[in-house]
């Protein structure tokens, strides 16, 4: 599978509608790609994946893209949590 290929796959695996986050395991099984792979992605493509500053509750990191957060997000929660973010 090429890297470009690969990319896709897991562009394709955040923005399923049937989650709102997905762990890398999560995309690496519906992608068919190596959990190392999906991080390396995931980890290079900081300009279109959000991480959540939740884990879940066996403390693996969530991600999503932009684009499926601003979709499924609740505005409130989207609000507050740039708050958190803010150095003031």
């Amino acid at each position: 599978m090429t890297k470009r290929h690969s990319k896709e796959k897991v562009l394709e695996a955040l923005e399923n509608p049937n989650f709102t986050w997905r762990t890398v395991k999560g995309i690496s099984e519906e992608a068919g790609i190596s959990p190392q792979i999906v991080s390396e992605i995931i980890m290079s493509q900081k300009d279109w994946v959000v991480e959540s500053s939740v884990p879940n509750t066996s403390g693996e990191a969530l991600y999503t893209t932009r684009t499926a957060y601003m979709k499924r997000v609740n505005p409130i929660k989207r609000f507050l949590a740039a708050l958190k973010n803010r150095g003031d």
